[in-house]
């Protein structure tokens, strides 16, 4: 890793809305950094983001429920 870069290695991260739009960068430059990345949003992706090698996990949920918030936090 280059002298400055971002490392998140061995580090977990959780970016809700990670499926599109600010999340997804977000979750993408997570990745690429090292990081488990895990993202979450109202449905399910066709395509989950990948980088550095990694792929992020997806659980369906809308942080707006707060009964769909435990079962991001357990995954």
């Amino acid at each position: 890793m280059e002298s400055g870069a971002l490392d998140m290695s061995g580090r977990v991260v959780v970016v809700t809305g990670g499926t599109r739009g600010v999340g997804r960068g977000i979750a993408l430059r997570m990745l690429e950094a090292g990081a488990e990345v895990l993202v979450c949003g109202r449905s399910e992706p066709a395509e989950l983001p990948m980088a550095g090698g990694r792929t992020a996990l997806f659980v369906a949920a809308d942080v707006r429920v707060p009964e769909q918030i435990d079962p991001v936090i357990d995954a």
